[in-house]
């Protein structure tokens, strides 16, 4: 049985899940901030205890020196390029471009490709959401930062089922991705939040919904 306190089970994962995007955007201020004082690696310790998980990782998560600068140099050639190898943390990527067995496209069974079958249904979560797609997200609206923020907000409504699905469908690839961030070479920080982002999202997936009951 998770131990969330007495904080209620959707509050406690919305949090996680918000917290967790945060790993793939560009860094900001108050999110070095964060990670310079502490404060992250301490939330995500306590979470993991309370999900029965091992805080190792969160060890990794407090950068000596120059927070804010390493975190972006790090970011950057992470996740921005332009040298290779970098990462595309989108889910289309990670999986065959189309699913269907009647596409019949040259590139229907390929991978690393964007605007991919998933791509697709998450403009259509966000259509019927009424959420516009930031600019800079254009063209992936399946990447990991949007899948938790979505993650999350489902999550703050209680929405069990709703979250057992979207969890079903959009989160099975983490795997994938944390083996491509470790090959690139990353740090030990952005390596940490990739394992703990894996492990914790592997958990809410064990448990048939993210919003798991105490």
């Amino acid at each position: 049985m998770s131990n969330y306190g007495r904080q209620p089970a959707n509050e406690f994962w919305s949090a996680i899940y918000a917290q967790l995007s945060e790993f793939f955007k560009e860094p900001s201020a108050d999110f070095a901030g964060d990670v310079a004082c502490g404060r992250l690696a301490r939330f995500f310790e306590e979470r993991c205890r309370s999900l029965a998980l091992d805080p190792a990782p969160c060890k990794g998560l407090a950068p000596a020196g120059d927070v804010a600068a390493s975190l972006a140099g790090e970011y950057r050639r992470l996740f921005r390029g332009p040298l290779p190898p970098y990462i595309i943390p989108v889910e289309s990527v990670f999986k065959k471009w189309a699913s269907d067995p009647d596409c019949h496209l040259p590139i229907a069974q390929e991978k690393g490709l964007l605007m991919g079958d998933s791509a697709v249904d998450m403009l259509r979560c966000y259509r019927e959401e009424g959420i516009a797609l930031p600019d800079e997200f254009s063209s992936m609206p399946d990447h990991v930062a949007l899948e938790l923020e979505y993650l999350s907000m489902l999550s703050l409504r209680g929405e069990e089922d709703a979250c057992r699905k979207f969890l079903t469908r959009h989160m099975d690839w983490l795997d994938d991705l944390v083996r491509e961030i470790e090959a690139a070479g990353a740090g030990e920080f952005y390596s940490s939040g990739a394992r703990i982002t894996r492990d914790i999202v592997n958990r809410a997936r064990g448990t048939a919904s993210g919003v798991p009951r105490s």
